[in-house]
């Protein structure tokens, strides 16, 4: 095709990942534009950035507008209005790029990325250095650990994932199995719940804190976490937690509008407003 203008450009683009490379390399451009199509990695990738025409592919089963990892790493590219995934070959991986306005489907793992106001991220294993994904309709993360400050999402769902240290605010949780050392705030644990059950959370045996500042919905904490873990739970009404008879130790403080069922063992300081009005009641009773 040649690197002549105005080959590569829209009014004659290229079809082929090689020649668009080669054309950028001449134009010293680090911007590859996808008109119509997919873009597939023929290796290692570093620097790029990738804009396509903001087709919203919602199933990831067309051909159009695609970046396909195909097993490879982008290390330090940007990515907008473009549909990302590893479908076929996997193992692909993200590094320290950025991710605006984008569908991510089946990638292995992203190490210290962003992730902002896109419709669809799905990490199948681990996403690590303290990640933020901001903005999203639906994520779902699933395997390995995660650390991340996650906000504003329609719907998250984390399934058998390793919650270290991250923060969670303004979240929509739907599904949700998994080990914690993590913060929760403004979020709505809203799966399929069925009497006292609700999404289930395990608190991982080497966590020290965890907390759920302001959630409403209902959840259960499993697990048998340290003796000197400190959990912290404050409800904005309609909240409904159970402590598992899994439980036997560390300190479990509860404020706010909290419906507790307490089947553990471990230390618990209810001060929950429901708790105080029962207290009251009982005391009012006392007096008659």
């Amino acid at each position: 095709a040649g690197t002549d203008y105005p080959v590569g450009t829209s009014a004659r683009p290229v079809n082929n990942e090689a020649d668009a490379l080669a054309i950028a390399t001449a134009w010293k451009t680090s911007t590859i534009k996808i008109v119509e199509g997919a873009f597939v990695l023929p290796g290692n990738l570093e620097g790029y950035n990738f804009i396509g025409n903001g087709f919203r592919d919602l199933m990831f089963d067309g051909e159009d507008n695609k970046v396909d990892l195909g097993g490879y790493t982008a290390t330090k590219c940007t990515f907008s209005l473009v549909n990302i995934l590893d479908w076929d070959i996997g193992g692909g991986l993200l590094s320290e790029c950025t991710i605006q306005n984008c569908g991510i489907c089946e990638i292995e793992s992203a190490f210290f990325c962003s992730f902002k106001d896109s419709f669809s991220v799905y990490i199948a294993n681990s996403i690590d250095g303290y990640a933020e994904i901001v903005n999203c309709e639906e994520v779902h993360l699933s395997g390995g650990e995660v650390h991340a400050f996650i906000r504003n999402i329609g719907r998250l769902s984390l399934v058998g994932v390793n919650l270290a240290q991250s923060y969670i605010q303004d979240c929509v949780i739907n599904s949700y199995s998994t080990a914690i050392e993590g913060y929760f705030a403004n979020c709505i644990f809203a799966g399929e719940l069925t009497g006292l059950e609700g999404i289930a959370i395990t608190l991982s045996d080497t966590a020290t804190r965890a907390s759920f500042s302001n959630c409403s919905g209902k959840f259960r904490l499993l697990g048998n976490p340290v003796d000197y873990t400190h959990v912290f739970i404050s409800g904005a009404g309609g909240l409904h937690v159970e402590l598992t008879s899994s439980i036997t130790q560390g300190t479990f403080h509860i404020s706010g509008s909290v419906n507790l069922t307490d089947n553990s063992t471990a230390t618990v300081n209810d001060h929950s407003i429901e708790t105080r009005l029962a207290e009251i009641e009982a005391k009012i009773d006392g007096l008659t």
